[in-house]
This record gives structure tokens, sequence and C-alpha cells, in this order.
């Protein structure tokens, strides 16, 4: 039976700082989320006494995968991202090419992609002021992978279109 010490839950995904045997060796789990945990006891988790629980199954995920996943995960993010593949725009052509959008949502998630560097907000101050929104390097390493969503998509819809 393992002891499982959890330091932190977010989005159904646990950071495991340590994972201690009957032996009592432990077993360092630090850069590592654990996204699927079965036979928990009904106690839950506790940071303090841990409760024994059955392992059936751990995957890992490194951190730094679960971050960039959380981050392209998050509402209207990969269509801002899938249209700045295709060119620089202003604010007023992102609202209107993401139907449903809110425009504080919107102005929400430029921040956070800029803040995270995938993203620059170039500001021309001449009247009227112009704010267009262009990938950065880190964002343009995105577009193949955001190409090959779309391939799949495309693909994937022809396919069930065909289907009697």
């Amino acid at each position: 039976m393992f002891l499982v010490k959890i330091c932190a839950m977010r989005l159904c995904q646990m950071a495991v700082t340590t994972l201690v045997l009957p032996t009592g060796q432990a077993i360092p789990g630090d850069g590592y989320t654990v996204i699927w945990l079965s036979g928990v006891t009904k106690m839950g988790f506790n940071t303090s006494a841990a409760p024994p629980c059955r392992v059936s199954a751990k995957l890992l995920l490194p951190d730094a995968t679960a971050a960039a996943l959380d981050l392209l995960s998050r509402r209207w993010v990969p269509q801002v991202l899938y249209l700045l593949c295709q060119r620089e725009a202003r604010f007023s052509d992102l609202a209107q090419a993401i139907p449903g959008v809110s425009r504080r949502i919107l102005t929400e998630r430029l921040r956070d992609l800029a803040d995270q560097g995938l993203i620059r907000r170039e500001v021309d101050g001449g009247p009227p002021t112009r704010i267009t929104y262009a990938l950065t390097e880190d964002g343009a390493a995105l577009r193949a992978a955001l190409e090959q969503i779309d391939t799949w998509a495309t693909t994937r819809h022809v396919s069930r279109a065909a289907r009697p």
C-alpha cells in the first residue's frame, strides 16, 4: 500500500511531492503531475497526513507540459492563436472573427498570452490609436501544431460527412 502526500490539486490534476513505499523508502515525484489515481480512500487528501490508497495506474505529466496545456486549453486561446498564425490583427478583427467571445474575456486572454510571451501588443500612437496583436517567436513555434490540428479537423470533418 502506498502513502501519497498531495501538495496541490487543480483541475483534477494532483501534484505529488512524495510517494512513500511501505518499506519507508521515498520516491521523489517533483516535476510531475499525477493525472489519474484510482482506489483512493473516501477520506480525500490531506497534506499533513496522507490517507492510504491503492495505486492501480499512475500517469505522469511533466509540470511544464501541464502548464502549457493549462494555458492552451483556456477558452478562446486556441482560436486567438490560430487567427494570429494567419496574420497580425487588431482587437476588433479578433472580436469579429471569434463569435461568442465577450470583449472582457478577449482582453483577458490577450493579456495572458502577452504575459506568457506568445503574442506581442504593438501600439501605434497616431490618432486614432491603433493596437495590433502579432505572434512572437515563441508563439510562432506553435504554428506547426495548430496546422496539424487544422489538418486533422478538416480530414475528420470530411470523413464524417461521407458516412451514411
